[in-house]
């Protein structure tokens, strides 16, 4: 436990020294004490001298109805074991909640959350003011070891440092509005300058000696500076928008062909299949290209789906595997209860891997460690360096940490790492921290960093949660199964509408390669009048057993012509294609509309696979 109590000790005093928000370091306090106490959940009170009155502030596992039940407290010999202990002036521990007398007002509160014992500690500023307590809840009855008093007084102590801190920035935040009023009420000229001459505090007075307006542009700084940014990633976002929409139409051709011609029994030399193979892998890297352009161009909108942003953050490590140094231990920490997030899971998942593979690299073939620390944060508003208080509302916010101990880096870097293009990699693009940063906005989020050289990095990303649904009961996505495709014994007869030509063919020929029936047209017009005059001589029922569209279409954009098929034909499966990303073209068209999402570039297995959901999910709406 002495190891224990030391390793809390020093990560409060290293929050305590970067100078982090106080309820963000009581929170993690708690978090730390109540690892190290089975069947412990921590919890900081705040007293109020004036009122004499007790008020749970920080108690991060404690669900919000508990809050509300415990309520407001007076101190006193029967007010629960933090109001004895603010009474007694001193460590008060209730072994049995259900039979002690201090614990009689609030019996049913501990019935409810089933609190068999409790243990305070008074929290004092100095030597004699108390300030809070800081308690330990448990599930089980008995009294504390000596070890655990020892961690329960250490945490009172350490947390005694952080609200005297946090009332002494109170008092000098008082103080210069003090000093403020007094300095702009006075008649004479008055001002504080620097040692270089900048005017720091001037009156009116002295702005009329002068001649000049001198005001505070602090927050107008910080909104010029985030507007600058907003320009640059338009002005890149225009460029790459156009270039990446071009590429990818190209990318089709190369992939599918090439991998058409890795499937095909005449490709028997090694050599010659070896080419094919590494011009696929060249394809596809090249599409991640576009996917990073079309992120930093805003035009990949998220995917939103319900799920647990644990369960999507332990898949990391092993997606990292080949990445990863072998020197680099990565650690990951997640707050107990944690809500569901509302966000794209491929777009979330990119972002940390983005994150994590940035912090390796920092230790330029060193040792080292990566923390990810993922923490609820209630009521609150986004707060950093890079964060104006403008931007974002008081509300609930789950924010993901991730932190290294590696080379670090200057101011000039950190004010430029967002920069589309720049990079400090000799073999990078400069498009990764640009993509992460725009997918962070496009959830309603924001994302801030610290940095100092030699002493680490620290990402933080902070994005809006309902707190009504947590990850104890998590929203299951399911998993795609293949599927039959076809109504008959036949693999089926598929429309398939693309204004492009050479992407047009590929597809078609794609699917008469795997023994399907393919009927290519040119437009959203040409392919209504198709599927029309199916439809009439079928006297109601197409001959088409699937439609593949393309969302971008001249004329009839794929929008509305699945709407007009749809209309003529409720069973048929339409799958989408297109390269914007897969929630405009969802959002617009409506999910009972489309089944399945297509994203160009595309290989065989990947059209096979988004035609099978097609028909999974037209099937399971039809029962």
């Amino acid at each position: 436990m002495n190891e224990a109590v030391f390793t809390v000790q020093r990560l409060a005093l290293e929050l305590i020294a970067a100078k982090r928000p106080s309820n963000e370091i009581l929170d993690r306090l708690c978090n730390l004490v109540q690892e190290l106490v089975p069947n412990g959940l921590a919890a900081v009170m705040r007293f109020d001298a004036k009122d004499n009155t007790l008020t749970i502030r920080n108690a991060p596992s404690l669900p919000a109805s508990g809050l509300a039940a415990f309520g407001v407290l007076t101190p006193g010999p029967f007010a629960g074991s933090c109001g004895s202990s603010v009474y007694e002036r001193k460590m008060v521990a209730v072994e049995d909640t259900a039979t002690d007398p201090r614990w009689e007002s609030l019996r049913s509160v501990a019935e409810q959350y089933e609190i068999r014992s409790s243990w305070s500690v008074p929290i004092f500023v100095g030597k004699t003011e108390i300030v809070g307590t800081f308690a330990i809840l448990r599930s089980e009855c008995g009294a504390p070891s000596e070890d655990q008093c020892q961690l329960l007084e250490l945490a009172a102590c350490l947390a005694g440092v952080v609200i005297q801190l946090e009332n002494a920035d109170v008092q000098a935040r008082a103080q210069d509005a003090l000093l403020r009023t007094i300095v702009g009420s006075t008649e004479a000229p008055t001002f504080v300058k620097e040692l270089g001459g900048r005017y720091q505090l001037v009156n009116e007075a002295e702005v009329r000696r002068r001649g000049f307006a001198n005001e505070d542009v602090t927050e107008l700084r910080h909104v010029e500076r985030a507007m600058q940014q907003d320009q640059k990633l338009e002005s890149f976002g225009l460029l790459a928008g156009g270039i990446a929409h071009d590429f990818n139409k190209l990318l089709v051709g190369v992939m599918a062909n090439t991998s058409m011609l890795a499937e095909d029994d005449r490709i028997s030399e090694p050599d010659m299949l070896k080419s094919v193979l590494e011009i696929r892998l060249a394809a596809e890297c090249a599409a991640g290209l576009t996917r990073q352009l079309l992120q930093c161009a805003g035009e990949r909108k998220p995917a939103r789906e319900r799920f647990a942003l644990g369960k999507l953050l332990a898949e990391v490590p092993d997606l990292l595997a080949s990445g990863l140094s072998k020197k680099v231990q990565l650690r990951t920490q997640l707050d107990a209860g944690l809500p569901v997030v509302d966000a794209d899971p491929v777009q979330i998942r990119h972002v940390l891997m983005n994150l994590i593979l940035n912090a390796s690299e920092s230790f330029d073939g060193d040792e080292g460690t990566i923390d990810v620390r993922v923490s609820l944060h209630r009521n609150e508003t986004p707060i950093g360096p890079l964060v104006s208080t403008g931007d974002h509302q008081r509300g609930d916010w789950i924010r993901v940490c991730v932190t290294d101990n590696g080379c670090g880096m200057d101011a000039a870097t950190v004010a430029r790492i967002f920069d589309p293009l720049f990079t400090t990699k000799t073999a990078g693009r400069g498009l990764g921290l640009a993509a992460v940063l725009e997918v962070i906005r496009s959830h309603g989020g924001c994302i801030d960093v610290e940095s100092r050289i030699g002493s680490g990095t620290s990402f933080r990303l902070w994005l809006p949660v309902d707190c009504s649904v947590s990850e104890q009961n998590p929203v299951v996505i399911p998993g795609r199964a293949p599927v039959s495709t076809g109504k008959n014994s036949r693999r089926g007869c598929i429309l398939v509408v693309e204004d492009d030509a050479a992407i047009g063919d590929v597809l078609c020929r794609m699917l008469k390669l795997n023994g399907y029936e393919a009927v290519l047209a040119t437009d959203g017009q040409h392919g209504l009048a198709v599927f029309t005059e199916a439809i009439g001589r079928q006297s109601g029922d197409s001959s088409f057993d699937l439609v593949i569209m393309d969302y971008t279409m001249p004329g009839l954009n794929g929008h509305e012509l699945a709407h007009r098929i749809r209309a003529q034909d409720a069973d048929v499966p339409i799958v989408m294609t297109s390269g914007l990303g897969q929630v405009d073209v969802l959002a617009e068209s409506g999910e009972q509309v489309i089944d399945s999402f297509l994203c160009k570039p595309f290989r065989p297995d990947q059209v096979q696979q988004a035609m099978d959901d097609a028909v999974k999910s037209r099937q399971l709406l039809r029962t």
